[in-house]
């Protein structure tokens, strides 16, 4: 893995979406002090089961080590946080112990980094699916560039639970599946698979590629990159810029996105998270959801030997829909400096992981239950 990925990162043990301890850490610290660990206990309150769920309980120490039914397992220290992940059955309760013993070595799962011979591209993937998005170089005129002003999200499809990044970079030939997946995804100007963009009077607005990147943290649990977006008009005197965060951990088909913008001209605005269903660009597909869901996800049409790409956006408190000739939207308002979230990913027929339409809308109304209501969560 090249060595900018982990610049500016924290990788710990060597270094998902997650549910917090709801307590303070004083009970964790005072355990670890006496000499002992701490012991965390998590309940499913839902009746259904939630595979690969992040923990995130409050960490302040430099090394940790957390064990389930007397084995170590894999976990990122990121942020104040200790991460860990388990696989919860319906109404399961599970126990774990964490000491302030250095983790063993685990692979990583989740990972991310710049790739400037690729005309600036972000790229970042987990265990089961991978996404870019496309920066300064690719706006430039050949054979710097491309020409491409998109700030649309591209997806890679992937059929291997390990890394192919570094991998389909180097071979620069990941538009045809060598057995390991491919990108057949396509982006062009559009919002791909959880692009944003501005509503005002009926129109949507959407920035340039971005301007800033920085990788914050790869590992067996978590990856997380900043990107800046430069201000981009959007009518009537008004400007936005946007700080966003990309979060994806292993065994997870969806992104969580943070973003905070900066909003010139007004107080807030109406932001609109887009999804490609154009027949154009072979999106069109059967398409499922809507404001009462807070999601919209479409099983795409199968292309000759590529399978069916699936994609999803989730808004939570989305209160409006809309479309243009190529996207859909779910809306929301947002303020300015006031974190806004969404989530948005994909799937492949190819997999193994989702069979049919039916197979991916079950997995993504799962994905929304299990936001709406996280683990129960004590430590002491």
């Amino acid at each position: 893995m090249r060595s900018n990925a982990i610049s500016n990162c924290i990788l710990v043990g060597i270094l998902g979406l997650a549910a917090s301890c709801v307590i303070s850490d004083g009970a964790i610290q005072s355990g670890l002090a006496e000499g002992g660990g701490a012991t965390v206990t998590a309940d499913n309150p839902l009746a259904m089961a939630r595979p690969a769920e992040t923990l995130e309980i409050p960490w302040k120490g430099a090394n940790a080590t957390v064990f389930e039914a007397g084995k170590p397992i894999p976990s990122q220290i990121f942020g104040g946080k200790l991460l860990f992940q388990s696989d919860f059955g319906p109404g399961q309760s599970k126990t774990f112990t964490v000491t302030s013993a250095p983790s063993p070595v685990f692979p990583v799962r989740a990972y991310g980094c710049y790739v400037p011979e690729r005309m600036d591209d972000y790229a970042w993937e987990n265990d089961r699916i991978a996404f870019r998005i496309y920066g300064p170089a690719l706006m430039e005129k050949p054979p710097r560039g491309e020409g491409l002003v998109s700030s649309g999200i591209d997806v890679w499809l992937k059929r291997t639970r390990h890394p192919v990044i570094e991998k389909w970079y180097k071979s620069k030939s990941y538009h045809k599946d060598s057995g390991e997946g491919l990108d057949c995804y396509k982006v062009g100007s559009g919002r791909g698979c959880g692009g944003v963009a501005v509503l005002v009077d009926g129109k949507f607005y959407v920035s340039r590629n971005w301007k800033l990147q920085k990788t914050l943290a790869v590992g067996p649990v978590r990856t997380v990159a900043e990107i800046t977006y430069a201000p981009w008009d959007c009518g009537n005197g008004v400007s936005v810029a946007e700080i966003r965060k990309i979060i994806l951990d292993a065994g997870s088909n969806l992104n969580r996105f943070e973003s905070r913008f900066e909003i010139i001209g007004t107080n807030s605005v109406t932001l609109a998270v887009g999804m490609d269903v154009s027949s154009a660009h072979q999106h069109k597909g059967d398409l499922v959801g809507g404001i009462a869901k807070g999601f919209l996800a479409n099983w795409e049409a199968e292309q000759k030997s590529n399978g069916a790409t699936a994609t999803a956006i989730l808004v939570p408190g989305a209160t409006g829909e809309g479309k243009d000739d190529v996207n859909v939207f779910l809306s929301a308002p947002v303020q300015s400096g006031v974190p806004f979230v969404w989530y948005a990913g994909a799937g492949w027929s190819k997999s193994g992981d989702f069979a049919d339409a039916a197979a991916w809308t079950a997995a993504v109304e799962q994905f929304s239950a299990r936001q709406k209501v996280p683990l129960k969560i004590e430590c002491r």
